[in-house]
Order: C-alpha cells, then structure tokens, then sequence
C-alpha cells in the first residue's frame, strides 16, 4: 500500500472519528437539555409556518386552531427553516399532537452541526495542513454556541449548515475550475439566503470578485448564468408575496433589525435595566416600530444630538459585541433560551469544555481579524492560488456580514453561523507562522553552511 493511499484512509478515518465525536457531544446535549418554553417568540414563529404550510397550505405565523377560518398569510419571514420543520409534521394532526415530531427535527439538527464539524475541518485541511486543521475540528466540535444552537427550533442551525456546503462547494470549483460548481455554489448560497436573508447581497460582491480573478475568472455568460439562477430561487419569495400580499416583504423585520441596533451598548440611555431590550424601555418605540423611515429618522436624530458617542457604538462596539462571548439577549453566556437542565450547567466534562471554548474565544477572534489582513495581503502576493483565493472570499464574507450588522443589530446571537470561517481564518494565520519560522529556519541554517564552508 502507497504512501499517500495509506494517508488518505488515515484522513478518512480522522474526518469520521471526528464525525462520531462531534455528534456524540451534540446527541448528549440534545437529549439531555430542557428548555423552559421552546415553542416561543422567533421559534413560535417558525413552527407555526411550517404547521400551516402542512395543514393548510399557507403560509402563516397565525395560529388558529379551533376557529373555523383559515389562518391570515404573511411574509415576516423568509421559508427557507419553515420548509425544513414541515418536513417533520403532518397536516392530518393538531400541532399539540405532534410536537414530538420537532424532537426529531432537533436531532437531525445534532446531525448537520456534526457535519458542519467535519466540513470546515476538510476545507482547513485541504487549504491549510492537517495540523490546524485537526485543532480546528477539535474547537469547532466542543464549541457550546455551535452545539447550542442545534438545540432550538430556530434557523441559525441550518443556515449554519447551508453555509458550509456553500464554502465547500465554492471551494471545489476554484480548485477544478468547473462551472457547474459555481451553480451549485449559487443555489446553495441562494438557499442560505432564504434560510437568513443576511447572506442575500453577498452574491453582488462575490460574484464581481470571481468574475475579476486573473486567468480563470467567470465569463460574462457564466455570470449571467450564476445571477439568474440566484434571482430565480430567491425572487420566487418576492413573487410570491407579490401575488399574495400585494408587496414584496413585510418591512417589519428591517425596521426592526434598524431599531434593536441604534442603542449604545445595547440600553437606553445607559439604564444598566435595560439591558438587551432598551427599545421596550424607549418611549419612542410605539411611534417607530415596524416603520423604516421612521427608525432611520431617529437614527439621525440620535446622531446629531450625541454624534461621538453613535459613531464609537456603530464602528468600534458594534462589531465587538458581534464576535462577543456572552449572548447579549440570551441566558448563562451561552443559552438563546433558557434551560431548566444542561450539560453545560452541571455536567463537569461539559464544563470544562465549555471553559475551554471560553479560553480560546478572544485568541481566535483577534487571530481572524490578523487572518483578515493576512488574505488580503496574500492575495496581492499570489492571485492564482485557489487556496488564497478562497481564504480571501472567507475573509470577505467576514467583512460583508460585519458591514451588515453595523447598520443593523450586532447581536452576538447572529454571530455565531461566523464562527467556523473565524477559526479558519485564525487558523491561517497559524500556518502562515508556522510557514515563515520554517522558512527562517531553513535560511538561517543555509547561512551557517555558507559561513562554514569559507
């Protein structure tokens, strides 16, 4: 048996024992985790879309079981997780009658973040070396965020998924320079985007990216091709809200991703009581709410009258809370919603692991903001490599969704689907300084030779 046969089985082994580690973690955590109240608030939402869609074929948060009409349709949001919870219900049955099907949405749930696990360890490896990438497989199966976020009836855990196969599929293309997996790539981010509408508009500069790279770039036509295909599968929403509300989206959302993002340090007026839900505090929020001409007006206002304090909160603490540790509206750090019983509470290997992931945290945060900087530079340096090229769109997507957040809501909450591209940038910094030491190294014991041979 060859070399390089034998150390491909040894990856594959590697990929699957960290397939069954990371799943095994997150079964453990599935099963014995209770959440007070699940059914609730943005999870609400969610099932009672899926439930109507399987009932009565409308899409609908309105739950109306016992009344003799038909729930009222809305678009608030997108039917990207919907669709995936009404996978696991039947519309022969009241909600209260199958809500143990969600159970089984929740462990499918443990099966993807276990893939997404071993997704990013492959692209590290391939990209980087085995090293990091085993360190990254080791972080990225222990992290309580990623485990935790599997555990609610909420969109963060298949957006997370969809966006791994998104990077996986992107980076097979720049390696085999194949178009059909640029479409892929397409259909999968245009997917994401129906999942979390924050990865809408990064087709725009993606695809500008692609069809500037030197020698392999997209042609005018496979540009074409790849935007038509996105505005197909993402406008077929507007569409539909089109034909049945009259209007392309309920600005609701917008509006008050606007609002919950215009308080400093999230609370009002620095009422430590406030924290997390200042709007509910602020007088002004029953005028504003769900109008977004009105939240950008007091947006304004609240610039003119304390300019320096919104510009620190919207360019330095914006961004900092998003890569933050501690859920800004979520319980113990960790939790979105709270639990009567964790792993993570009481269970001393999980603590551990938890305090472990805590550690590492601001280490591997400050090391992507440096692995930022470093796929620019490495992209000046080398314009040809796919590797580079791909860290490059990894750090871009990291720049994209900051810029994001920045206007709008910077909860830590919404920067957790980041974190495996953050390992992975921090990750290249890593190699890059293991790859200059050795470098240094090797020339400094040439230079000893030359020394010696005179």
């Amino acid at each position: 048996m060859s070399t390089k046969y034998l150390n491909s089985w040894m990856l594959v082994f590697c990929y699957i024992a960290f397939f069954v580690g990371a799943l095994y973690l997150r079964w453990n955590v599935t099963n014995d985790t209770v959440i007070f109240a699940p059914i609730r608030a943005d999870a609400a939402d969610y099932v009672h879309y899926a439930y109507n869609m399987r009932r009565h074929h409308i899409y609908s948060r309105e739950l109306v079981e016992g009344e003799a009409r038909d729930p009222l349709p809305d678009a608030l949001r997108t039917p990207g997780y919907p669709i995936f919870l009404a996978l696991f219900l039947s519309g022969s049955k009241t909600l209260e009658q199958q809500l143990d099907r969600l159970d089984m949405a929740i462990k499918v749930q443990a099966i993807l973040g276990a893939l997404t696990v071993v997704i990013w360890m492959y692209l590290i490896v391939r990209v980087f070396s085995l090293g990091t990438g085993l360190l990254a497989g080791v972080l990225l199966a222990i992290n309580p965020h990623l485990i935790n976020v599997g555990i609610y009836l909420l969109s963060e855990s298949l957006f997370i998924f969809q966006l791994s196969l998104f990077f996986l599929v992107l980076h097979r293309y720049l390696v085999n320079d194949a178009y059909r997996w640029m479409i892929v790539a397409t259909v999968l981010l245009a997917l994401a985007s129906l999942t979390r509408p924050s990865a809408l508009y990064f087709i725009v500069p993606l695809l500008i990216l692609l069809f500037c790279r030197k020698s392999s770039g997209l042609s005018v036509r496979q540009l074409a091709g790849c935007l038509l295909v996105f505005v197909m599968l993402t406008g077929s929403w507007t569409l539909r809200n089109v034909i049945v509300l009259g209007k392309t989206s309920d600005e609701t959302l917008q509006a008050n991703f606007l609002q919950h993002g215009m308080y400093p340090n999230f609370t009002y007026q620095g009422q430590a009581d406030t924290y997390g839900y200042p709007y509910r505090t602020d007088p002004l929020s029953s005028e504003i709410q769900g109008n977004t001409s009105k939240v950008v007006q007091a947006i304004s206002q609240r610039f003119q009258a304390e300019p320096w304090e919104h510009l620190k909160w919207y360019l330095i603490d914006k961004p900092r809370y998003l890569f933050s540790w501690a859920l800004v509206q979520g319980s113990d750090e960790i939790f979105i919603y709270s639990p009567w019983a964790s792993p993570f509470v009481d269970n001393k290997v999980f603590l551990v692991l938890r305090a472990i992931s805590k550690g590492a945290h601001p280490v591997m945060t400050l090391l992507a903001l440096l692995g930022c900087c470093l796929a620019f530079w490495r992209l000046y340096r080398d314009r040809q490599s796919p590797d580079v090229f791909f860290t490059f769109v990894c750090a871009l997507f990291i720049l994209y969704f900051v810029a994001l957040h920045v206007v709008g809501a910077p909860f830590p909450r919404y920067g957790i689907p980041l974190r495996p591209i953050v390992f992975l940038l921090a990750m290249s910094v890593m190699a890059q300084s293991v790859s200059w030491l050795k470098a240094h190294r090797s020339n400094n014991a040439a230079t000893q030779k030359r020394l010696a041979d005179q």
